[in-house]
């Protein structure tokens, strides 16, 4: 059972590749052969570039082949809130690495593990950077980060600190 889900989830890994293989020979042609691996290693780029096809411009789970999947995707913009008002770093990179995740008993997640991907055209630091800007870039896109802190402020009766705080992080 156990080697019917990881051959399934190798599966999944190299159905991923052809997908972006097949994309890469379609695309028109430039005189340079282009890499699978986007050549910036900012946040927002590896976010447009690998996740916003699913988890939408935005990251709110909406992007265009968010309807072609089993599973909706995650909004990426509650992930703070969904773990206390604290984003979970630590636990996106893992996400993202690979690193402690299980098959679920359903069969393969449809979200790849981006960081094995990343290593087959980069070398193991890039991609060491390239995770840990995207995570960082994927912080930025909390909701209500603020707002949060002010509410729990107030449930402390730090009402005009935390009016200031919002105040002054939404201008």
């Amino acid at each position: 059972m156990v080697t019917a889900m990881i051959r399934s989830t190798h599966s999944i890994a190299a159905l991923w590749f052809l997908l972006i293989a097949l994309v890469l020979v379609e695309a028109p042609r430039a005189q340079t052969v282009p890499s699978l691996a986007s050549e910036s290693l900012n946040g927002k780029d590896s976010f447009d570039a690998y996740c916003a096809a699913c988890h939408g411009a935005d990251g709110r789970g909406d992007g265009p082949l968010a309807s072609a999947l089993r599973t909706t995707p995650a909004d990426l913009t509650t992930l703070a809130r969904r773990n206390h008002d604290v984003f979970p770093r630590d636990r996106v990179k893992a996400d993202l690495s690979g690193v402690g995740r299980t098959v679920a008993a359903s069969g393969p997640t449809e979200m790849p593990i981006w960081a094995p991907l990343f290593r087959v055209f980069e070398p193991a630091e890039r991609v060491r950077v390239r995770i840990e800007n995207l995570v960082a870039y994927l912080e930025t896109l909390q909701a209500d980060r603020w707002t949060a802190i002010a509410w729990h402020r107030q449930a402390r009766g730090d009402d005009h600190v935390a009016t200031i705080c919002v105040q002054d992080i939404r201008r």
